[in-house]
């Protein structure tokens, strides 16, 4: 189990000294207030099983991460000042980028060689032409603290500039109660939003996704 103690020390010393255009903190701040709606508004029944696009079905934790991921994509869609990256296919600045679900994974070069995964990002999208890097986790918060540097500095690099957010989408309900205002105070780059359900409410939802592809599989044939 990861634990944060010492971490959070050291971060609030260091996070005090960050300067972050008030451009990125006002545009986080409204996007994160219209999202907050959503939360109460969204449910997973709503969530069109035919939308969840696994690629490991057998996967029971690939399967959670990609409903999570659909529910965020959903509420991120109703925002109308919020549009899609769609340009993912490309090479900027010694990476190339590859999509991936709603998302993308970004990899070092060295010519033409991939040399390794530089960072995933579960969707990238642009809130008032504002660069906002999006990280989903279906349950636990596990290792997303440790991925908001890396993400951000490299969402940097790729659009050449420093005026870039970050989203991280979890369920607030399955984590330490104080974990979200300990990532905003710390990095005030980040906006934390509840995706709202609990592991019951996972878990039926999952029981509905492969009810759902029983049913294709039936009808189908294969």
């Amino acid at each position: 189990m990861t634990t944060y103690t010492a971490t959070r020390e050291i971060s609030l010393e260091e996070t005090a000294k960050k300067e972050v255009s008030p451009i990125v903190t006002a545009n986080l701040d409204g996007l994160a207030k219209f999202l907050s709606f959503e939360t109460m508004l969204s449910t997973l029944d709503q969530i069109p099983m035919k939308d969840v696009k696994a690629d490991d079905t057998t996967s029971e934790a690939d399967v959670q991460c990609c409903i999570a991921e659909t529910m965020a994509h959903r509420m991120l869609s109703k925002c109308p000042d919020v549009r899609f990256e769609t340009d993912l296919d490309k090479r900027v600045n010694g990476y190339e980028i590859e999509p991936h679900y709603f998302g993308a994974r970004v990899y070092i070069m060295k010519g033409d060689k991939r040399v390794r995964t530089k960072v995933e990002y579960d969707m990238l999208v642009f809130y008032k032409d504002m660069p906002v890097v999006v990280q989903v986790k279906s349950m636990k918060q596990w290792g997303l603290y440790q991925k908001i540097g890396n993400s951000l500095k490299t969402a940097q690099q790729l659009y050449g500039t420093k005026e870039v957010g970050m989203l991280a989408f979890f369920p607030f309900y399955t984590n330490w109660q104080k974990y979200p205002q300990m990532v905003e105070k710390n990095n005030p780059e980040v906006r934390c939003i509840d995706l709202g359900y609990n592991k019951k409410q996972l878990q039926e939802a999952m029981n509905r996704f492969y009810k759902a592809r029983s049913s294709r599989v039936d009808i189908l044939g294969c």
